[in-house]
């Protein structure tokens, strides 16, 4: 692998085991707010997510990478040459429950004249207590350096169906998938999808770009197909600390253009 993205790689393996260690301890202290509002609209910051952002933030800064983050925005100190979207903890309330379902995330790439483009995405990781999800360009998508692809099933009857609490299921097609469910870690459900183990994930809240940049690129390289819940490609154009975007993510076109129709025939019903 490229000596940067294995850097963002190590850190990324390096942070996870830093923040397991740290919900071992009482967790009064992870929990902690430090900080109620920060710079990246991001809303409270827990101890937990800042010691870790600081950690990644240190390490990635040594190697040249600027710094997107959720806690503390865009960070670029001059010299830097690489970018690294950085999700310190997505999952934090699953980590402080004690559920496993949590996760360390980076997307990095080439920064384009000091500024962050999501085409420009060359290598993502999402570290988790469960296993490490990772993609390079055009080499595929892995979990614990095995080989993943999304799932065959094309018909949302015989599908799971990532959806949150507050999506009511008025779509009568999604009403009639297999299963349906929400755990509680955006990253970790779209690599789900990547991993084969969802079919979709439909989320009609603007998610954070922290949020999808990593686990998205997995989801490509592995098959799936990503876009916003309008049907149309995330766009790949500069990204800042309030990016924002819909997300469905579909293991393949055939699933996606079926959710998608019965998407967009509801919201029409909706508007007439």
């Amino acid at each position: 692998m490229i000596k940067p993205w294995n850097t963002a790689l190590e850190t990324g393996l390096a942070a996870i085991k830093l923040a397991s260690d740290r919900l071992v301890a009482p967790r009064g202290r992870a929990s902690a707010v430090v900080q109620k509002v920060n710079s990246a609209f991001a809303g409270s910051t827990r101890a937990i997510d800042r010691d870790i952002e600081e950690y990644i933030v240190a390490n990635l800064n040594r190697a040249h990478f600027a710094v997107l983050s959720e806690e503390s925005g865009f960070l670029c100190p001059p010299g830097m040459e690489y970018f690294a979207v950085v999700d310190p903890i997505d999952g934090t309330d699953m980590a402080l429950r004690g559920l496993e379902f949590f996760a360390v995330c980076i997307a990095c790439g080439p920064l384009e004249n000091g500024r962050i483009y999501l085409k420009n995405i060359d290598f993502s990781t999402v570290c988790s207590p469960k296993g490490v999800f990772a993609a390079l360009k055009g080499h595929g998508a892995t979990l614990d350096g095995e080989t993943i692809r999304a799932s065959a099933i094309h018909d949302v009857r015989q599908s799971i169906i990532r959806l949150p609490p507050h999506r009511p299921l008025a779509c009568p097609l999604l009403r009639h998938a297999k299963s349906y469910l929400y755990l509680g870690s955006s990253a970790l459900e779209i690599c789900a999808v990547a991993q084969g183990t969802l079919d979709a994930y439909v989320e009609p809240k603007r998610r954070k770009v922290f949020d999808y940049a990593a686990a998205g690129f997995i989801a490509m390289e592995a098959g799936a197909r990503v876009a916003t819940l309008g049907g149309l490609p995330l766009p790949g154009g500069r990204v800042g600390p309030v990016s924002r975007s819909t997300l469905l993510v579909a293991a393949n076109d055939r699933l996606f253009e079926q959710i998608h129709r019965a998407l967009a025939s509801e919201t029409s019903l909706r508007s007439s």
